[in-house]
């Protein structure tokens, strides 16, 4: 049987220490950097998924909230992970709280199971912003 397309979300709450608040679907953190965090999805997807994010600053829903130039930009997106870059509202990379969603098509059939079965470990993390 031929191995069907399986459509995947992987939802994230990330604290700006890099832990995870909450969320769904299997990923780590990776802090590269002030404000700088990588998402590393386990499994990959099968081919690049699309990632939207935003900075959630200062969470608290009673305070009237940040600059709106406080943002999350998403760096770059591969099949196994993505880079978010978030910051404060003079444009320097600052730890911040940040939410994400990721949707594509996972690896299914065979392909998850050779995935599975490969020893995995995270990706070298370059620093530079």
């Amino acid at each position: 049987m031929a191995d069907q397309l399986a459509t995947t979300i992987v939802t994230g709450f990330i604290a700006r220490d890099g832990s995870k608040i909450s969320g769904d679907g299997d990923y780590d953190v990776v802090k590269a950097n002030r404000g700088l965090y990588n998402i590393v999805f386990r499994p990959p997807f099968a081919v690049t998924p699309v990632v939207v994010a935003t900075q959630v600053f200062p969470n608290d829903v009673n305070n009237q909230g940040g600059s709106t130039r406080d943002n999350a930009v998403i760096v770059g997106i591969t099949e196994r992970q993505f880079r978010v870059k978030v910051g404060n509202g003079n444009g320097d990379p600052e730890d911040r709280d940040f939410t994400f969603i990721a949707t594509g098509v996972g690896l299914s059939g065979a392909a998850l199971a050779a995935w599975e079965a490969e020893e995995h470990r995270l990706p070298d993390v370059d620093a530079a912003d």
